[in-house]
């Protein structure tokens, strides 16, 4: 279970207010072709090349770059990964929204790790 599902599930939020900030999330996350450029590993020109190439087969940028074989499955991963973490935390967002105060979203953050951490635990002995 994600925070966001937990929020909902907990009736702190609703689903609504929960997808508004994700979207938000999404939208302030780096854009892949230009993160890769600043980062060096591509070019200007190889990015824009594959980001065409994503566009008109109407395929994921990484994609591309797995089947063009410029990465691994694992740097794809890797990658993505980073990606995500490139936007801001749920938690902070659902703050500067105004949907959740300060104390109540580090209160149910708290509550949603020690639930999470006490499946985690379950599932080890089964």
């Amino acid at each position: 279970m994600h925070f966001g599902e937990f929020l909902v599930q907990q009736k702190v939020l609703s689903a609504h207010q929960i997808l508004k900030a994700l979207a938000e999330q999404s939208n302030r996350r780096e854009f892949i072709p230009l993160l890769l450029v600043e980062l060096g590993a591509l070019d200007d020109y190889r990015a824009l090349r594959y980001f065409t190439i994503a566009d008109q087969n109407h395929s994921g940028f990484l994609e591309v770059l797995v089947n063009e074989q410029f990465i691994s499955e694992k740097q794809h991963t890797q990658i993505h990964d980073a990606w995500q973490r490139s936007g801001p935390p749920l938690g902070r967002l659902l703050v500067e929204m105004g949907f959740i105060d300060e104390a109540t979203c580090a209160e149910s953050l708290e509550e949603f790790e020690a639930e999470k951490a006490l499946e985690e635990n379950l599932a080890k002995l089964t």
